[in-house]
């Protein structure tokens, strides 16, 4: 009865004992994979830490290899990062990761300069098929908010993710889905979300602080990215900043409060005669000795006290050349550091232009004084010559009248041939004239008269005819006739119906 009853329980035990065995096998086994796999997945964030675009802040670069890991390392079919816009009603993809096909997905096309920044700004221009409207998976991200990551086996019947079947999931063939939010200052900006084909599939702890530390990895990526961006800005600022001092015109350099030289600009080079290396580092009242020494000393204290101050010095170089500057200085404040901001412009040779100028105004304003004072004694020696002038005029009238005519009227008295008592008459008028303002009348009438013309139009004034004046001149008719046409001419009379000896006649009266 006893061996009835051991020989089964032997069997029972041995039995049990196999069952026990296989199980531990199958234990160890499973502990053996999932240290494997829990191995490769710190391996892999090991990498992923140690990633050149991380540090450089490629983000193209970087959301493709964490794309990657997560399909490589979960042996799943996709993997794909989607990001808000900018108010969290669009979600656009970045990229994604397709595993069957071995190919990187993505909606649009990334070139270098591409930014986190101008990647949300243009997901609203998408088109519809690469973009997914918040609002329609509203069910979705209320699990996503209330818990870092959602891990769904059967992601067509679970709750959270339901909303998808219709469209992503069945597009792509995927039963499991395993998402996890991507947090930027602890705000979610996005999500990484990874699809399983096939069977459905239990995702493990390991595997789900695997997707979160990926999604982790993605926000560094950003954050770095958004980080050579604000450094590139800064770089290309104090590049154009550089640029600009280097090509201004006018000296620059940053001093602190004792006087070092912190900064200078070629131009500022270029006035004190010394190179960027010999000026930096140096003290400012060594190599800007002024005349007098405290001039820009006091420049800076002023400076200090009000905030800003202009002033010109006099300064002698290294090589003794003296310089004389307009300087303008702005004393800066920047985290409770002290700055003088001093800008230099060699005013020297527009001085010594101006000092030019100055003395050529001046040796004009002695040569106007000396023109005036002899134009003065142009004036008194004009109005002397006049008076002689006068007086010489005065004194021939009265030797004609006095000393000429008397003795002509005796002749008069002579018998005398015809012709010679008309000579004597012409000799008469004519003296007659010289000491009478007709003679000078005609002159400042008309000084263009020949001699010719004066003497006819003195005999047409006489009341000669043209035959008597031909007769008298020894001239033929036409040509006394060709000087009274010149005569009218000369005098304006012209086409006017103006006799010419009542004209000559008046000269007399307007004379006088």
């Amino acid at each position: 009865m006893a061996d009835m009853t051991y020989g089964p329980l032997h069997k029972s035990n041995k039995l049990l004992q196999e069952k026990l065995a296989q199980a531990n096998k199958t234990i160890e086994r499973i502990q053996k994979t999932s240290q494997e796999q829990l191995q490769r997945q710190n391996n892999v964030l090991v990498s992923l830490a140690k990633s050149e675009a991380l540090k450089k802040g490629d983000l193209i670069a970087a959301i493709k290899e964490i794309n990657m890991a997560a399909s490589k390392t979960l042996n799943i079919e996709l993997s794909e990062i989607w990001l808000f816009n900018r108010d969290r009603t669009i979600l656009g993809c970045i990229g994604g990761y397709q595993s069957s096909k071995e190919k990187h997905l993505g909606h649009i096309t990334l070139t270098e300069d591409f930014t986190y920044s101008s990647f949300i700004d243009a997901i609203d221009t998408f088109d519809k098929q690469n973009k997914l409207y918040a609002k329609n998976y509203a069910a979705y991200f209320k699990a996503l908010e209330a818990d870092r990551l959602i891990a769904a086996g059967d992601a067509h019947l679970d709750s959270r993710t339901r909303e998808w079947s219709p469209g992503f999931l069945t597009t792509h063939n995927i039963n499991s889905l395993m998402d996890a939010t991507i947090r930027l200052s602890g705000r979610m900006i996005g999500v990484l979300c990874c699809g399983a084909t096939g069977k459905k599939r239990e995702w493990t702890l390991a595997e789900q602080n695997f997707i979160a530390s990926l999604a982790d990895f993605v926000s560094l990526a950003i954050e770095a990215n958004e980080h050579r961006v604000t450094e590139s800005k800064v770089q290309k600022y104090n590049r154009l900043n550089e640029l600009t001092l280097n090509t201004a015109i006018n000296g620059f350099c940053r001093i602190d409060t004792q006087g070092n030289i912190l900064m200078v600009n070629d131009a500022m080079c270029s006035i004190f005669r010394l190179s960027q290396n010999e000026i930096e580092g140096q003290n400012i009242f060594s190599i800007c000795t002024t005349v007098p020494p405290d001039e820009f000393r006091q420049h800076l204290d002023r400076a200090a006290k009000s905030g800003d101050d202009r002033c010109e010095i006099r300064i002698i170089d290294h090589i003794g050349k003296k310089k004389i500057l307009d300087v303008s200085t702005n004393y800066i404040e920047i985290d409770h550091d002290q700055f003088f901001f001093s800008f230099f412009d060699d005013i020297t040779l527009s001085k010594q232009a101006l000092k030019k100028i100055q003395e050529r105004e001046q040796e004009l304003e002695n040569k106007n004084i000396s023109l005036v004072e002899l134009n003065a004694a142009l004036k008194v020696l004009l109005k002397k010559r006049e008076e002689d002038k006068k007086e010489v005029e005065e004194k021939v009238i009265s030797n004609v009248k006095e000393l000429v005519l008397p003795y002509l009227e005796k002749v008069k008295g002579f018998d005398l041939e015809k012709q010679a008592v008309t000579y004597l008459s012409i000799l008469e008028s004519n003296l007659e004239n010289i000491v009478s303002p007709f003679s000078m009348a005609l002159s400042s009438f008309n000084n263009n008269l020949t001699q010719t013309e004066m003497q006819v139009a003195d005999l047409i004034k006489s009341g000669k005819t043209t035959i008597e004046i031909s007769e008298l001149m020894n001239l033929s008719d036409k040509t006394i006739e060709v000087h009274r046409k010149h005569i009218r001419s000369k005098l304006d009379l012209k086409n006017k119906k103006i006799n010419l000896r009542t004209y000559l006649r008046s000269l007399d009266s307007v004379k006088s």
